[in-house]
């Protein structure tokens, strides 16, 4: 073996160098958790130093040695993971940095309320124009760093909304110090200032959102947000809130407040139904005891006595506030196939790694994962679910082979091989059925729940205000974009098409608001437009869903399976016959209903009528 010093040494040298600026660093560092963290990641690196020149030692006085071989292997591991832990943590110090600028100018903006002269105004500018500058000027830096492409355009394009927000804002705090002892324009310019205001705020909030993103892969970040559980989750708790603020401050008239108790039942129930278990049963009680509460209190109206009314809202009050707690602690993408499967495959990966026998228990676990497997291969069809299917079958032979090496004494290799191909597997089965769910949703369900929260912005409910509307409207475009890639080039060209349209009454729309003296009529005909597009949008997305899978032919092929299976066999005449006809035809039936589902109409009746007589 040659000998290794003098290489050692270069690595060691540099090793010193990294060290020592990161100890001035650390040094000169507000953060707490760089500060807090920086030592044992140090540590870690120093020993692995030492256990890389021990090594050199030990290998030049005997090159053969295991220990000396095993110490390098370490030590330069060693270093490469704490080198990288070091520089991770200065980057993630770095975000912090800017994360803590952009709350603070955020925290800013709603100053300029306050403002009552053209003297203030003059210093209100003075004071936030540094610190926007230089919030702008990191994030477009950062942005740059970027590999990522979707979080770095999210990055630039919310940077360009804030410079361009920034002379409205101005503008706008002008106008109602002019306005003045005029409270027709003062009301008109005050909306305005708070439109503007709420404008600036979204486009912060998103910044600071995808700065603290980790995830790399943006489609599953966009699902594990925007899902439809997970969106009713966060509309439930809204509507916690809003009730919380008519029932313990006041902040609300009654009928605003019932307003938004209804809301809450209506979203609660959503969730309960998506919730499985004993979680969704507890959020369903509590709703239905809710529903009951304000239904009472709808009966007193305007004539009830005061006593029975207070009653009431103090009951309803604890209702909420036990649905919130609740809601909050609840995992609810836990409930969606690919939370199942996974839980189910972690159960099983313990046992593969302790190196158990197969018990009962392993076995219903085992039973219960395939079952749930097989249920997503056949909703999503096509080479995805035949990739799944392929991955049970392989798992349920693998099982069969670990029991009858369980009864072989001995044969340790076996079993460890065995075991380690059924680790394997199931990290593929995994990946499929989460890539399945991600497919199954990300077209229609995300698309579409976007659109309904745009729907309840439009028609001014309290549930959703101007900024998560702004949230919405990104995520429909983003997701929406990220969907076309699969479709065919007709299909994500008319998706580009109606994406153009929706960001061009999107612009229409923040025109009309930033107006000197916005009119109702006009703010609800532009948003009245941008409706329509996204709505089209999500129609479009649909029907391309729908083609992608083939649906028509699918069912197409499905029938003439049938037929020849029929016509070349007796039915009855061979078990196996009859369970390739009856699932060929719960296949047919399947598909059938999906496009009744997305194709409502005069034909919707009639085609899950002929699906439920087949």
């Amino acid at each position: 073996m040659p000998d290794l010093v003098d290489n050692i040494k270069v690595v060691l040298t540099c090793v010193s160098n990294l060290a020592t600026v990161a100890e001035s660093t650390a040094r000169q560092s507000n953060d707490a958790i760089f500060i807090r963290d920086f030592p044992s990641a140090m540590d870690a690196v120093n020993s692995s130093c030492a256990a890389l020149n021990e090594a050199v030692m030990e290998l030049r006085t005997d090159p053969y040695s295991s220990q000396g071989r095993r110490k390098l292997i370490t030590g330069a591991k060693g270093i490469l993971t704490g080198t990288c832990d070091l520089l991770l943590m200065y980057d993630e110090s770095e975000v912090r940095k800017i994360v803590k600028n952009c709350e603070a100018v955020k925290a800013y903006f709603p100053v300029c309320l306050e403002v009552g002269t053209l003297e203030d105004l003059s210093f209100y500018i003075k004071n936030l124009t540094p610190g926007l500058t230089a919030v702008c000027k990191a994030v477009k830096n950062r942005a740059e760093e970027l590999l990522h492409k979707p979080y770095a355009d999210i990055l630039r394009r919310e940077t360009e909304q804030l410079k361009k927000f920034a002379p409205m804002l101005i503008g706008a705090s002008k106008s109602l110090i002019n306005a003045q002892g005029n409270e027709e324009l003062t009301n008109a310019a005050h909306q305005n200032l708070n439109t503007t205001i709420d404008k600036m705020t979204a486009s912060m909030k998103e910044i600071i959102r995808v700065l603290l993103l980790k995830d790399p892969d943006y489609g599953k970040k966009i699902i594990a947000d925007f899902h439809p559980l997970a969106l009713a989750k966060d509309a439930v708790l809204a509507d916690c809130n809003r009730v919380r603020d008519w029932l313990k401050l006041g902040k609300l008239s009654d009928a605003e407040g019932l307003k938004c108790a209804g809301e809450l039942i209506s979203a609660g129930k959503e969730l309960a139904g998506g919730v499985s278990g004993p979680k969704g049963e507890e959020i369903g009680e509590l709703v239905k005891s809710i529903d009951g509460i304000v239904k009472d209190l709808q009966a007193l109206g305007d004539t009830g006595s005061e006593t029975d009314k207070a009653a009431l809202k103090k009951a309803l009050l604890e209702n909420v506030e036990k649905l919130d707690n609740v809601v909050k602690n609840t995992d609810v993408l836990a409930s969606t196939p690919s939370g199942a499967v996974s839980r189910r495959i972690e159960d099983a990966k313990r046992w593969a790694t302790n190196g158990e026998n197969l018990t009962n228990d392993t076995r219903s676990n085992f039973s219960d994962l395939i079952t749930t497997s097989r249920a997503v291969a056949k909703a999503t069809g096509g080479k995805e679910g035949a990739m799944i299917e392929k991955s049970c079958d392989q798992i349920e032979e693998l099982l069969e082979e670990a029991g009858k090496l369980e009864l072989e004494i001995g044969n340790v290799k076996g079993k460890a091989d065995n075991r380690a191909r059924i680790l394997a597997w199931l990290d593929q089965l995994d990946n499929q059925v989460k890539m399945a769910d991600e497919k199954n949703i990300l077209a229609s369900e995300v698309v579409n729940a976007g659109v309904h929260q745009l729907d309840q912005w439009s028609r001014d409910s309290p549930a959703v205000d101007e900024a998560n509307a702004h949230h919405a409207y990104n995520k429909v475009i983003d997701v929406s974009r990220a969907a076309s890639e699969g479709f065919s080039k007709a299909e994500k060209d008319q998706v580009e098409a109606l994406i153009g349209e929706a960001e061009e009454a999107m612009k229409n729309y923040q025109d009309v608001i930033q107006g000197p003296s916005p009119q109702l009529a006009e703010i609800k005909k532009c948003q009245g437009t941008l409706m329509k597009a996204v709505h089209k949008l999500g129609t479009v997305l649909e029907k391309a869903d729908m083609t992608g899978d083939n649906a028509a032919e699918n069912v197409t092929t499905g029938v003439e399976r049938v037929c020849d299976l029929v016509d070349a066999n007796k039915v009855g005449s061979s078990p196996k016959v009859e369970q390739s006809i009856r699932a060929t035809v719960d296949k047919v039936a399947a598909i059938g209903k999906a496009v009744a589902y997305h194709n409502p109409g005069p034909d919707q009746d009639k085609i899950n009528e002929l699906c439920d007589n087949v």
